[in-house]
């Protein structure tokens, strides 16, 4: 061997091993870690997307009945019995009387 110092040659392939595998140890974390939080952010995502279903869904439902007891509350107090347009949406044939409050309290009674 023509070296002046025989151990050199293999500490400095031992660094550069270590080195080396220290370096691919941090890529391999560094692409599961961003895998990780980019399924948690996806994750995250669908939560506040059924957060914010479940709320315009309970939303809804309020404006729903709401606007039923709007209705009853209108037929109940207009008191006379002529008949109503038909609803939207509803059959041609049928067609919706108003009830006047005594009517209700008379059928309860009995």
């Amino acid at each position: 061997m023509d070296v002046d110092i025989p151990f050199l040659g293999g500490a400095y392939c031992l660094i550069l091993m270590i080195l080396g595998q220290f370096f691919l140890m941090n890529l391999i974390l560094a692409v599961i870690i961003f895998a990780f939080i980019k399924s948690q952010k996806e994750s995250l995502q669908d939560e506040v997307k059924a957060f914010h279903r479940e709320e315009q869904v309970k939303e809804q439902k309020k404006l729903i009945e709401g606007n039923i007891k709007d209705g009853l509350v209108s037929i109940i107090q207009s008191g006379n019995n002529q008949q109503m347009e038909p609803m939207k949406g509803s059959a041609p044939n049928r067609e919706i009387t108003q009830i006047s409050h005594k009517e209700i309290i008379n059928t309860n009674s009995v």
